[in-house]
């Protein structure tokens, strides 16, 4: 078996990045990586539950190889051990620098810090479920004035996105998602974003963006786009709520 056959045998089921020791298994036998699995509440493909055991097998085959950095689309060609892998990506040179999402705030800083920084910086609601829907709940959408922006986190597959809606004057309002990473990491999701108790109209299927690219989001390809009368129609004491699905393509 050559080096390409074991590092396919070890892409995470989860995320795509390769998994390296130590590699656990679910009641089944199914891995994930260290960072996806410490994500999940059970196993992403039989929804077993998690175990300690580890995976032997496929841990003597990662050592046997050498590991593209994870941000070798950003122009990183460095190879590596499995126990180098993991503290170079930490700190690599090619490693995007993200900005944060919400409007006047000048922090940027690495992909693992964004999503945190916006729960402790600007008390961003966050999705304490690590599977099924995402539900988001905005109460005063129908009084809006000014640039108003809501923003949830949540955690799917092993990854960070971002559930943003805002006001596009005069009177539309927007919902789209964002994925914490890079464009070529985007491309592997799909999203549904729908108004709950509406009508067909109110959902849309959609290409995810990175947050690199939110300059680039396109209002007819990844948004959903409602009025301000199709809120005050399914309006529940003041609110509306979205209902998000994340797939992986």
């Amino acid at each position: 078996m050559d080096a390409n056959e074991i590092l396919e045998q070890l892409e995470c089921i989860v995320c795509m990045d390769y998994m390296v020791p130590p590699i656990k298994q679910c009641e089944n036998k199914h891995s994930t990586c260290s960072p996806c699995r410490a994500q999940l509440p059970t196993c992403p493909l039989c929804r077993g539950k998690l175990t300690e055991k580890r995976n032997i097998d496929l841990e003597k085959k990662a050592i046997l190889v050498q590991f593209p950095c994870k941000f070798n689309m950003n122009g990183c060609d460095k190879m590596l051990r499995h126990d180098e892998k993991l503290k170079h990506e930490k700190n690599c040179p090619k490693m995007p620098v993200y900005s944060c999402a919400t409007a006047n705030c000048n922090w940027s800083g690495s992909m693992g810090r964004l999503a945190e920084h916006m729960k402790e910086k600007h008390a961003v609601m966050h999705s304490n479920q690590c599977e099924g829907d995402i539900y988001f709940r905005v109460s005063g959408i129908l009084n809006l004035a000014g640039s108003d922006q809501w923003i949830m986190t949540a955690t799917r597959h092993g990854r960070d996105f971002l559930i943003m809606m805002s006001q596009l004057p005069p009177d539309k309002i927007i919902a789209f998602v964002l994925l914490v990473g890079s464009p070529s990491d985007a491309k592997r999701f799909r999203c549904r974003i729908a108004l709950c108790n509406s009508n067909k109209r109110g959902i849309k299927n959609a290409k995810l963006s990175s947050i690199l690219d939110i300059q680039k989001v396109r209002l007819d390809k990844n948004m959903l786009v409602f009025s301000k009368a199709d809120a005050q129609s399914i309006a529940n004491d003041g609110a509306i709520q979205l209902q998000v699905s994340i797939t992986k393509n």
